[in-house]
């Protein structure tokens, strides 16, 4: 399983690299057609393996894939992936050791409540950029893809959650929200992956589930 994901690095490292940057709202990356056919089918069932960590996070269960046994060659694809990113978002080269990239399958109901608008930013300083791989079963959940916003208030600095020490804001109170302009939404198809760098700007907002559960695995990459 773990193995199978390490083996569509070099698929999905070869997808950013042919994919278009788009710059509006903020710099990201919809890809389609990401990984073969046959991984998409074993990751969508990751889940069934009893013996991943888990925890649940106000509706969202988080199930941790690790391997210490593959870790090398986790090391090795996850960075080839990490600086093609980073060459397609104009970051610039980082050193390999300064990159860490984690795994995470998440499956969220319609308990999960974390749907304001937000930037990553606020609670993980250090996440660079976040590729989230869509795993749906077919179209019928196109409509639960991440919503993308531009900020057109003049107050940014004012609206931040000053709490949490830090010049980003997080999470768009309810009273706010016309202080947001949405620009997109990217659709939630199977085999898709929305990657986006983690900055002031990346506004988003998950989707309100009503029935079902929402299937994505989560490539964190840190510096």
């Amino acid at each position: 399983m773990f193995t199978d994901i390490i083996k569509q690095f070099e698929n999905i490292t070869e997808a950013v690299k042919q994919s278009d940057l788009q710059e509006v709202p903020f710099r990201h990356l919809f890809i389609r057609e990401v990984i073969s056919y046959d991984a998409y089918r074993t990751i969508t069932e990751l889940t069934e393996h009893n013996d991943l960590e888990m925890t649940d996070l106000h509706g969202r269960k988080e199930y941790r894939i690790i391997d210490n046994n593959d870790a090398w060659l986790w090391e090795e694809q996850s960075n080839k992936l990490f600086q093609e990113l980073c060459k397609k978002f104009k970051l610039g080269k980082v050193t390999e050791e300064q990159v860490g990239c984690t795994a995470t399958f998440w499956e969220d109901s319609e308990h999960f409540t974390i749907t304001d608008i937000h930037t990553d930013a606020f609670y993980d300083t250090d996440l660079t950029i976040s590729c989230q791989i869509y795993l749906p079963s077919d179209e019928s959940q196109i409509h639960l893809g991440t919503k993308l916003y531009r900020y057109i208030g003049d107050d940014i600095e004012q609206h931040a959650n000053q709490d949490v020490g830090t010049k980003y804001p997080h999470q768009a109170k309810h009273d706010k929200l016309d202080k947001f302009e949405h620009s997109r939404s990217v659709p939630f198809q199977p085999n898709s992956m929305f990657c986006t760098v983690n900055s002031k700007d990346s506004w988003h907002q998950a989707p309100v589930i009503t029935e079902g559960i929402r299937k994505s695995l989560m490539l964190r990459f840190k510096v």
